[in-house]
């Protein structure tokens, strides 16, 4: 060892000695028990735990089932051994519980994996009985339970509950053929009635408590591709996940933070007088038809719900049949009777697969009102509310992803049809008055700036090009038929010429041939 690490040591000894025991004088004086240590101080970022670990939020990957559904996985539960319970749950903002079938269910759906709260050592059975029925006529019973709850984060890092309030399903009643999940996970709020139950507490509510630090956000980005579909809890992936448009705009309706510029947020009336992820509609349209189902003679207008548990969007029946009327006036739609279900549905023209000649979709326009009470249109394309299935051969069936709803609570349900369209923000930053944001989706066909005007045979930007390329795809069809046309004269023409001489050359050698047989006979 050398001199200089000798004298390092002895140094470091003395300190450590005189720390030491200042300490224990502090302790047997009973003064004050910890030592003030000068330290370089860093401003801790206030979205970090305290550890200085950044929670900015977790992405859980959704599994995208026949554009009808989409999954996520979940873990519940642990044993004595270290293990969780697997199962796959439909994230819903249309409702609050959080419900898994139980291995005691006999009605549940078959196949379903099943919850065993004997085989959980980290569940606090509660007992109380509640019961749940779903706009699709869905219902459950269950008891009451407290058990850790993990989702599974993209990044591998879960998003987690110790103690979350759910249900254990044991009777289970649905008109479906097939539940594609075992469960729900609810991301909307109680009513005032449920919140009296023991221990009481929605997934959301539990999650921001039991995690301070994270960003009170979550948002959805679905896309149509069986992958890259994604729930984010924490701060929204707008860079990833939306299309803004450039230059961001100053808007009113948009929050004060740079990171959520460009996202126009609802009015919140309605979310505050139902308790729900509600949006407010002024006016539902087809683009470029001249009319409108309009809600302004109503006081607030009227609610519309953000349902991330219903496939389609789904209208009352005055307001789908205004839409559904234009649709087969175009001749783009055709209602059709499902012979399983005895339903009327409506078959659609692929959009994809439009001809020239063909007259062109319109844009669904759904006219919110913002946080600042001004309208603003959101545009879903026909790419998006048209479902095409593709089948053998290259032929391709679309269904209207728009659905007539007999008796709805809502005037509209914006199901997953409308979240493949936009990305959409659920903000619980302030708990009395949560908010929902709008931006393009990033897997959206349209632009981030696309517009959908009600005036009729308004031409859509873009439509003039169409139109000139369509008036020299037709021209030029013209000239290559009139080209080739001549071009078949042209070669008949010269065959049957050719024809004929090779006739009139036979005729002459045969006339030749007679002579000189004549002239032999003469001689």
């Amino acid at each position: 060892m050398t001199r200089g690490s000798l004298t390092m040591t002895a140094v470091t000894c003395g300190v450590l000695i005189f720390v030491l025991g200042l300490d224990a004088l502090c302790w047997a004086s009973g003064g004050v028990k910890s030592i003030r240590v000068p330290m370089v101080r860093r401003a801790r970022d206030p979205r970090s735990d305290r550890h200085g670990r950044r929670l900015t939020g977790t992405s859980a990957a959704l599994k995208n089932v026949q554009e009808t559904q989409y999954l996520l996985e979940v873990q519940i539960g642990k044993s004595r051994l270290n293990y969780e319970q697997n199962f796959t749950m439909i994230p819903d903002t249309g409702s609050a519980d959080v419900w898994i079938p139980s291995v005691r269910c006999s009605t549940c759906t078959e196949g379903a994996h099943r919850y065993d709260v004997d085989a959980s050592s980290t569940a606090l059975w509660l007992g109380q009985i509640k019961s749940e029925k779903y706009g699709d006529l869905t219902s459950i019973e269950g008891r009451t339970l407290l058990d850790r709850l993990a989702i599974v984060g993209v990044d591998g890092g879960n998003v987690t509950v110790e103690r979350q309030f759910m249900l254990e399903v044991t009777d289970y009643e649905s008109p479906q053929a097939i539940m594609m999940s075992d469960g729900i996970l609810g991301l909307s709020h109680y009513t005032d009635m449920e919140r009296h139950l023991r221990n009481a507490s929605t997934f959301i509510r539990s999650l921001f408590r039991e995690n301070p630090s994270m960003p009170r956000h979550f948002s959805f980005y679905l896309t149509p591709d069986a992958h890259g579909s994604a729930l984010t809890f924490g701060d929204p992936l707008l860079d990833q996940h939306a299309k803004r448009p450039s230059p961001l705009p100053p808007s009113a309706s948009s929050s004060n933070s740079s990171m959520l510029a460009g996202v126009t947020f609802s009015d919140p009336y309605w979310m505050r007088m139902k308790r729900g992820w509600h949006a407010t509609i002024n006016g539902i349209a087809l683009s470029g038809s001249g009319e409108e189902v309009s809600f302004r003679d109503e006081p607030h207008r009227v609610p519309a719900l953000i349902d991330s548990g219903t496939s389609l969007i789904v209208m009352k029946h005055r307001i789908f049949d205004r839409l559904a009327e234009q649709l087969m006036a175009k001749r783009l739609c055709t209602p059709r009777r499902n012979r399983m279900t005895d339903q009327l549905e409506m078959y659609c023209k692929c959009p994809s697969r439009m001809g020239w000649f063909s007259e062109p979709y319109p844009r669904l326009r759904l006219e919110i009102i913002d946080q600042a009470g001004n309208p603003f249109p959101l545009c879903v394309a026909p790419e998006e509310y048209v479902i095409e299935i593709r089948r053998p051969f290259g032929f391709c069936t679309g269904v209207l992803g728009i659905e007539r709803g007999e008796s709805l609570p809502v005037a509209v349900i914006l199901g997953m049809t409308f979240l493949r369209s936009y990305y959409v923000i659920f903000d619980l930053t302030d708990p009395h008055h949560n908010r929902m944001g709008f931006v393009r989706s990033a897997a959206s066909v349209l632009p981030a700036d696309a517009t959908c005007p009600v005036e009729k045979d308004y031409l859509e930007p873009g439509s003039l090009a169409r139109m000139a390329h369509c008036i020299l795809m037709n021209l030029a069809l013209w000239v290559f038929i009139v080209v080739g046309l001549a071009a078949a004269a042209w070669w008949l023409f010269m065959k049957a010429r050719r024809h004929y001489n090779r006739v009139d050359e036979a005729l002459l050698l045969e006339d030749r041939s007679a002579a000189m047989e004549l002239q032999t006979i003469r001689t």
